[in-house]
């Protein structure tokens, strides 16, 4: 009797189901993502045969010019505040190294010799094949060593590269005017910065997509607009080189040279302009040392934001005073046993604190390295260098040891500001010395 009642309820309850969608209007919204036409359909139920409650529109009129430009130059998702700013000067800084680059490539077809009658293609097919091989053993040389170093400092990376093709171009531009025996030098130098701004650039690359498509926007949409805007730049610059090619061989060096020297101060300007432009809400050693600094100041009340750090971080390898006792970290357990000259004792201590994600020990003189265990996360990272830095300090002011407790109130402290600030701890990108280790139980 019970099952059937539950029946008749669960049919009653279908039943009005089904009669509140036979008295409604079912609307369908047609929306085109690049234009944004919006077309309306509705469908009327309450009629024994359901219809189309208004007719069919026409089709839609062609897009506007202004939807066909952001169709092609612009993401067709939401973007974080300031891409339109930063896609403009990256437009610009683009179109000052096209223009620099034509004046760079007449200079060296000047040095080859075309135009001399002494000249032979043989020479400058040489002259070609030694610039280039320098810049792929450049390439391959600067990957070898700063690879695993992009990811945790773009800026400074990405704003190095300009440097070095502003380096390249230089000495290309130069090669001409020099005594001919330093010409392949020169030459070959300067195709080696350009080498090394093309590894440093392209690896960059990709962490500013990401920032730009953190949003919802699709990465290879953003992608493809960069290289979209940047095929407009070459075809200007390809214009612009075939209206002053011949002017440029009658224009005074002195001229010359100081509107190239404009074209690359304002090259680095808006670089660096971008480069303020990206807030990145992720912790790299650099913007952690900075946080860090403000929480130690008793006065501070809360952390920079992300739009704060990004005025005033460094942009440039600069030298910087380190903390006193040095911190080594992510360090290899063979550094860490040579150092403190007992494998038996850091050993033991590993094995004490398995469970663990990480691992501090202190050398004399008074040294502090972290060794970080297999998988560990990008918070425990940013946690293992708050609790080095605490002991670095504890050591300095010659204080009491730093017990467990005290520094675990501390970090959550300090995580908390952290969060309240806007940043993300789940995606901290510390520079490391690149070593893992791993407990395993030993083999019979």
């Amino acid at each position: 009797m019970r099952t059937t009642s539950r029946i008749i309820v669960f049919l009653f309850l279908l039943l009005g189901h089904v009669s509140c969608l036979a008295n409604s209007h079912f609307v369908v919204v047609s929306t085109n993502k690049n234009g944004g036409h919006e077309t309306v359909y509705t469908l009327d139920t309450t009629t024994a045969a359901p219809r189309s409650s208004t007719p069919l529109p026409p089709p839609p009129p062609p897009p506007s010019w202004r939807s066909q430009f952001r169709a092609v130059f612009l993401p067709t998702g939401p973007t974080p505040s300031g891409y339109l700013s930063f896609a403009t000067l990256n437009a610009l800084q683009d179109l000052s190294t096209q223009l620099r680059g034509v004046l760079a490539t007449q200079r060296i077809l000047e040095g080859l010799g075309v135009g001399r009658a002494d000249a032979t293609a043989t020479s400058a097919i040489l002259n070609f094949l030694v610039r280039d091989g320098c810049g792929m053993f450049a390439t391959l040389l600067f990957t070898a060593t700063a690879a695993s170093k992009f990811a945790a400092d773009v800026k400074r990376w990405r704003l190095l590269a300009d440097i070095m093709v502003d380096v390249g171009i230089t000495l290309e531009i130069l090669a001409a005017q020099v005594p001919p025996r330093f010409f392949l030098l020169l030459l070959s130098l300067g195709n080696m910065c350009k080498a090394v701004c093309g590894v440093a650039a392209g690896a960059c690359g990709g962490t500013i997509n990401l920032h730009w498509a953190s949003c919802g926007s699709d990465i290879a949409d953003i992608q493809a607009k960069f290289g979209a805007q940047h095929a407009v730049t070459a075809s200007v610059g390809l214009m612009v080189a075939a209206l002053t090619t011949q002017s440029l061989a009658h224009v005074p060096m002195r001229q010359l040279w100081s509107g190239y020297w404009i074209l690359t101060v304002l090259h680095i300007w808006i670089n660096r302009k971008c480069m303020r432009m990206m807030a990145f809400t992720s912790l790299n050693t650099v913007r952690l040392r900075l946080l860090l600094k403000h929480y130690r100041n008793e006065s501070h009340q809360s952390l920079p934001t992300p739009q704060q750090m990004a005025q005033t971080e460094p942009l440039l390898f600069l030298p910087t005073r380190h903390t006193v006792p040095p911190i080594e970290y992510g360090i290899s357990f063979h550094h860490v046993a040579h150092k403190m000259g007992h494998e038996e004792e850091a050993l033991r201590q590993i094995l004490e604190q398995a469970t663990q994600s990480y691992w501090i020990f202190v050398a004399q003189p008074h040294c502090i390295m972290v060794v970080l265990q297999k998988g560990i996360s990008p918070t425990d990272q940013a946690k293992a260098y708050f609790h080095a830095t605490l002991l670095a300090q504890s050591l300095k002011d010659e204080k009491k040891d730093l017990e467990d407790r005290e520094v675990e109130v501390q970090w959550n402290k300090f995580a908390n500001q952290c969060v309240q600030a806007g940043w993300d701890l789940t995606k901290t990108e510390l520079q490391t010395h690149g070593y893992h280790i791993e407990i395993q139980a030993a083999r019979q």
